[in-house]
């Protein structure tokens, strides 16, 4: 069942929230963390949120428009193009 844009939402926000909690709980246990330290944390925290994001609009698009399947000559059976 595809996921309406309201669960979608719900879900990222949710994911947002942990992600702002685990960094400010970062925060609280680094001293003294330079710019670099800040730099890698937060890019962390969001690749996996675009990552989220990304899964989430990839999911609701292949449910409308499912990805072809191809034949693969050298096997002899089929495969789907995965993005």
């Amino acid at each position: 069942m595809q996921k309406s844009k309201k669960q979608l939402k719900a879900n990222f926000l949710k994911e947002a929230e942990k992600v702002f909690d685990e960094l400010m709980a970062w925060d609280d246990a680094i001293v003294e963390p330079n710019m670099r330290e800040i730099e890698m944390k937060v890019l962390e925290l969001r690749k996996r949120l675009g990552e989220d994001l990304a899964t989430g609009i990839v999911t609701r698009q292949e449910k409308r428009q499912p990805a072809e399947n191809k034949s693969v000559k050298n096997v002899g059976s089929s495969w789907r193009i995965r993005g």
